[in-house]
């Protein structure tokens, strides 16, 4: 298996797992095309991932008008991750056709052990997500580091995602959420998501001591040692450090047209 197709399937089952316990999801994988729809007003729960790298024009031009038709079953906007490590010159053009533009740009990385710290971490209270208050402080996070309204992530506020096999986690200082992480078990490997700090509290390395610790509480749960994710530009350079290695590059996708916006 490729390095990109590797990181495809990180991404789909990552997806599946998180969309898929939505109340009301729809997951769907056939003909190459996974369709990881929670149905939810969060756009971010509603994407589509071709499973191999999309290598010439007329693929691309196919893929992408499918993918827009499949996406109408979904009743709010949705994200298409588009793997663009294999894709032709001229693929912007292709975008551009279909009424599509990137919004963010995503980097598949893996570490087999995290390194030593280069810097002391901060000693904060610990929480797993076990209640719907800190399933709340973990999704209003996220959204603040966003900038996105905290009531799209609603549907994250419950313990849905939230089963024994996955670990969520929130870090608290002086009673307050500052940041956190979630490790889920995507296969076969500790899969890291949900990874946000509060603007207030950026750079006194909260982010990194937070998934160093969901890393350490996943691996008896998990039983695994490799450790995946996949980076915005923004955390990519904290990730790097912390020794993952960067292998596939995503473009994740919306449709421009009225009424379509991506929340």
């Amino acid at each position: 298996m490729s390095t990109h197709v590797e990181s495809i399937r990180y991404f789909i089952d990552a997806w599946k797992l998180m969309a898929g316990r939505l109340p009301g999801s729809a997951i769907t994988h056939e003909n190459g095309l996974a369709n990881c729809f929670g149905n939810s007003p969060l756009s971010f729960l509603n994407v589509s991932i071709f499973d191999h790298p999309l290598t010439d024009l007329a693929a691309l031009d196919q893929g992408l008008g499918r993918a827009i038709r499949e996406a109408e079953s979904c009743p709010y906007a949705w994200l298409h991750a588009l793997c663009t490590d294999e894709l032709p010159a001229g693929w912007e053009e292709t975008l551009s056709a279909h009424s599509m533009v990137s919004i963010m740009n995503l980097t598949g990385m893996e570490a087999d052990k995290l390194l030593e710290p280069i810097r002391p971490l901060p000693d904060l209270d610990w929480r797993r997500v076990t209640d719907i208050q800190t399933a709340t402080d973990m999704a209003h996070l996220n959204a603040h580091a966003y900038g996105m309204p905290y009531e799209l992530f609603d549907p994250v506020c419950n313990l849905h995602i939230w089963q024994d096999d996955c670990v969520g986690l929130v870090g608290y200082l002086d009673g307050q959420p500052v940041t956190s992480s979630a490790a889920l078990p995507v296969a076969g490997t500790i899969y890291i998501a949900l990874v946000a700090s509060h603007s207030d509290h950026r750079g006194k390395g909260y982010a990194e001591a937070c998934i160093r610790q969901v890393v350490e509480e996943a691996k008896p749960i998990m039983s695994s040692e490799k450790i995946t994710l996949h980076a915005s530009d923004a955390g990519r350079p904290l990730y790097a450090q912390m020794g993952f290695v960067a292998s596939t590059t995503f473009a994740l996708l919306t449709v421009t047209t009225p009424g379509s916006e991506a929340h």
